[in-house]
């Protein structure tokens, strides 16, 4: 968790951190680290069910309780995220402050 809330720290462009190593060197390694840190939180369910197959009943969507039906749901709006980042040129996607999507979450 501690890696995802970096990203947003990394864009808010705090001039301290900025300044050693300049906002293109910090916007590429988010670009980096975003790609590691979403292959953490992918990896992290399928070894939990590697481990113990039992919780593979967690993933019944329909009667599985309500923390099981949430961690799905943001690991699919994370792979949403992700995809909408990876492709927002061939879907012509634009993240300008103006856009609606942007205050929904964005980054």
């Amino acid at each position: 968790m501690s890696m995802m809330g970096m990203q947003f720290a990394l864009l808010a462009r705090f001039r301290v951190v900025a300044a050693p190593f300049g906002e293109d060197a910090v916007v590429q390694f988010h670009h980096q680290m975003s790609y590691v840190a979403t292959i953490f939180i992918f990896a992290h369910p399928v070894i939990l069910f590697v481990a113990d197959p039992k919780l593979l009943s967690l993933l019944n969507f329909l009667e599985a309780p309500w923390r099981a039906r949430f961690a799905v749901l943001s690991v699919l709006l994370l792979a949403l995220v992700m995809i909408s980042s990876m492709w927002k040129r061939r879907l012509r996607l634009s993240y300008s402050p103006s856009r609606p999507g942007n205050s929904v979450g964005y980054s």
